[in-house]
């Protein structure tokens, strides 16, 4: 089997064909993505939001509220967005190209079991 997978290599690259993984942002340093489990402040530095996947048990639903905010569930809120349980997941936003925030993220995450993984792009 690997040499199959060997030869299917080498006649791609032969005939000019580039194989590339697609990018990540765990490989970009410029974005981490982080799971969030509990309500509280994210990030206290201003940071451009890529993207929010909410994560549920898959029998409760879950709440994530975000804020522009450094400290308290205060300030403009980034968004809200609710994931059935039995959806097991969802996704925040949209933001295309990104959403930018100035004073930091604070999140306010609820349901039994419910999480959150949020992707940004810092400055």
């Amino acid at each position: 089997m690997k040499k199959l997978f060997l030869s299917i290599l080498i006649l791609l690259a032969s005939h000019g064909l580039v194989i590339a993984e697609p990018s990540t942002p765990l490989l970009d340093p410029t974005n981490s993505v982080t799971e969030i489990t509990t309500t509280g402040v994210y990030t206290a530095k201003s940071c451009t939001i890529v993207k929010i996947k909410i994560v549920t048990d898959g029998t409760n639903d879950a709440t994530l509220i975000l804020h522009d905010s450094a400290s308290a569930a205060s300030g403009n809120v980034i968004d809200e967005t609710t994931v059935i349980g039995a959806d097991h997941y969802g996704f925040g936003g949209p933001f295309p190209g990104g959403r930018r925030v100035f004073n930091g993220i604070y999140g306010t995450i609820s349901g039994t079991g419910a999480s959150c993984f949020i992707d940004v792009r810092w400055d």
